[in-house]
């Protein structure tokens, strides 16, 4: 994050973060959006969850207080892999054209939309 603060400062980014939630950090003037439950195999749910929420500042001012965030954060639960890309793409979509989703995981969609059968 912080080579992106350095070569592309006035560059918008939030980050969605999951396991069995999904939490999206987002810039300085966002609260934090927890989607959990039931909400995780509803697109309407979710679009509704996701509504106001929109990138504001520019990593330049935000830097810092998206690290606190991501920094209190732990890993925990199962995969809720479609619902935070589902919510990513949300996210993107309302950002500027050629807006990137980077997605990174470490476990097998397991819960909510997209989830999968569990392997033997």
């Amino acid at each position: 994050m912080a080579e992106i603060k350095k070569t592309d400062p006035f560059k918008k980014i939030g980050f969605v973060i999951f396991n069995n939630e999904v939490t999206i950090i987002g810039d300085n003037k966002n609260e934090t959006v927890n989607i959990v439950g039931d909400k995780l195999y509803s697109k309407e749910s979710m679009n509704n969850a996701l509504s106001n929420f929109k990138l504001f500042d520019p990593i330049a001012e935000a830097h810092q207080n998206l690290l606190n965030k991501i920094n209190q954060t732990e890993a925990k639960g199962q995969t809720a892999l479609g619902p935070a890309l589902f919510a990513a793409l949300n996210i993107a979509s309302k950002g500027s054209p050629g807006s990137t989703v980077i997605l990174c995981t470490d476990g097998l969609a397991n819960i909510g939309i997209g989830q999968l059968e569990p392997y033997d």
